[in-house]
């Protein structure tokens, strides 16, 4: 990944509305250390995962979908298995004028004009070449939002659980538990909880295991595996979930996110 980090950085020093680079699908299960940009990111995986980690929260990008990185956001970024996709970086004067991280599906039409957008040289000077780069950022600018993040709390008692949640999944204790926990009164616990995450215990729960699903889907577990490690009573139950959160079932939303 250091050529790809030091093309990423050489990416924020040419002066164009956009340029597009490719993730390398080479290498397994790589890591960047924490880092910022001067350009606005729009990052897309179209196979593997990708996750994208900053102290509010925890962003999974799997197949077909993007993630919106603002300028001087300091990130952390991570690849499950093998990984492709794009990063194009944007110009202030052309982006989203977005300042917080956010998730998008990616059209089919949107994707075929990254692959031929990505053909052209970062330092372009046709007016063909400008045409389908603004062609390219206006697709972005209408890209449909879609929400995959996990947010993390800023209170340290708050983090505690979630850290604990975040490594052991299958612990489902109650209300009470947790707030005994961190010393707190379970009503206390669930208001700055909800205040600090904008999701109940519980909902934070559940997505994060919508998440770390789309993770382990990416990696070719079956549902019956994900369940069993997630602790469900059954597969049904846990497709119940995954579709209140998404509106589709695992196998579905593999389907639509695999087979363009």
């Amino acid at each position: 990944m250091k050529n790809d980090q030091a093309e990423a950085f050489f990416a924020d020093l040419i002066q164009r509305p956009a340029i597009v680079l490719k993730i390398q699908e080479q290498v397994p299960d790589w890591e960047l250390a924490e880092h910022q940009h001067i350009k606005s990111q729009f990052l897309i995986t179209f196979s593997g995962l990708i996750t994208i980690e900053t102290d509010d929260g925890i962003w999974m990008v799997p197949p077909n979908t993007a993630i919106w990185i603002p300028p001087y956001v300091m990130h952390r970024g991570r690849s499950f298995g093998f990984s492709s996709g794009y990063v194009v970086f944007i110009d202030d004067h052309f982006s989203k004028q977005n300042q917080y991280l956010e998730m998008y599906q990616v059209p089919a039409f949107l994707k075929a004009l990254l692959m031929r957008v990505s053909e052209i040289e970062h330092e372009y000077t046709s007016l063909e070449d400008d045409r389908l780069i603004h062609c390219l950022l206006d697709e972005i600018k209408n890209a449909p939002v879609q929400a995959l993040n996990l947010p993390i709390p800023k209170d340290i008692r708050l983090k505690k659980i979630t850290t604990i949640l975040i490594e052991q999944p299958e612990l489902h204790y109650s209300l009470a538990a947790w707030a005994k926990l961190i010393c707190m009164s379970e009503r206390n616990f669930t208001r700055l909880f909800k205040n600090e995450t904008g999701l109940s215990v519980q909902q934070w729960r559940r997505q994060l295991h919508v998440l770390l699903a789309l993770q382990w889907l990416s990696e070719g577990w079956s549902v019956h595996q994900i369940a069993e490690k997630l602790a469900y009573d059954s597969d049904s139950s846990f497709i119940v979930m995954f579709k209140k959160i998404m509106g589709i079932s695992p196998k579905r939303y593999l389907e639509q996110h695999t087979n363009y």
